[in-house]
């Protein structure tokens, strides 16, 4: 709405869950170093610039891309390497890429050819030894 007469919708809600009834509050894993780390809200700009996927036409190629920052601070602070991470909605794979980059796992669900294809191609040129703190 760029009419200048509301305000924009511009938040996305991210779900946290653990399957797993055994599971008992001490032992989830929150990697962060003071209490006051730990936010409900992340405020970033749009997703813009090189980072931003394009297709042909040179408009986005995914409505709802997320920035590589803001997933790999979320999946920093709540797994440890080798942590098995889900995106039960894939798109063009952003999550698997900070997965990758954090030394996680993850399984992705996408039923849209293209951005699994997409996907792939991320993946194949993120190299799974990189690690940064850079997040």
């Amino acid at each position: 709405r760029l009419s200048k007469t509301n305000f924009v919708f511009a938040n996305e809600y991210i779900i946290y869950a653990i399957n797993s009834p055994e599971v008992k509050p001490g032992q989830i894993t929150f990697n962060f170093a003071r209490q006051p780390d730990m936010h409900n809200t992340i405020i970033t700009s749009a997703l813009q610039g090189k980072e931003r996927l394009k297709g042909e036409n040179g408009r986005a190629l995914h409505p709802t891309q997320k920035p590589l920052s803001i997933l790999k601070k979320i999946i920093a602070i709540s797994s440890k390497e080798g942590d098995i991470v889900l995106d039960p909605f894939m798109g063009v794979g952003s999550t698997a890429v900070a997965v990758k980059m954090l030394r996680r796992a993850y399984v992705g669900c996408e039923l849209n050819v293209q951005y699994v294809n997409v996907a792939c191609r991320r993946l194949e040129t993120t190299p799974s030894n990189y690690c940064s703190d850079d997040y």
